[in-house]
């Protein structure tokens, strides 16, 4: 299983195909306006308290390990696992970004997600430790949506050089 290294596929093909302006126009404002209603405070609880419903319904599984014979340990661990994923979505809601795969950074400057300064640091994907603005959130997705490096390590399947 490979996790995803992107937000959502943001190929050049796809970026051609919003025209003259790309990701620059009404795009960019579409982002920003749907990223403000989902971070507003009333919203935010909606959309947390219908993912809460999830961790006790007994058809999802959270974990692709196979269930041993102490059963309530799963449920326990399936739980746990539950709660992470409400909590980083949460987090998401908050500005707070992990976009990318952790890898070492090497490469151009151009090709990365993070500043220069950032990338000193030495792995791409960490919590940057303070919630962005809404603009400075959606740029941050847009990158990394774009990162080539982001797509070159996406599941071949889904061809991320169409």
């Amino acid at each position: 299983e490979k996790p995803e290294t992107v937000p959502f596929r943001l190929t050049q093909n796809c970026v051609s195909a919003l025209g003259v302006t790309g990701i620059e126009g009404v795009f960019r404002r579409s982002c920003e306006l749907c990223m403000e209603v989902l971070r507003d405070r009333n919203n935010k609880q909606t959309l947390l308290s219908v993912l809460q419903v999830h961790i006790a319904d007994p058809l999802i599984e959270w974990s692709s390990q196979r269930p041993s014979k102490d059963s309530v340990r799963d449920e326990e661990l399936g739980v746990a696992m539950a709660r992470t994923k409400i909590a980083e979505v949460e987090k998401k809601l908050n500005g707070m970004l992990n976009v990318g795969a952790v890898v070492r950074s090497v490469g151009r400057e151009a090709d990365s997600v993070l500043s220069s300064a950032e990338k000193g640091k030495g792995l791409l994907g960490r919590d940057r430790g303070v919630g962005l603005s809404v603009a400075g959130q959606v740029d941050e997705l847009l990158k990394a949506a774009m990162c080539k490096r982001n797509l070159s390590e996406m599941y071949v399947g889904w061809q991320p050089w169409v």
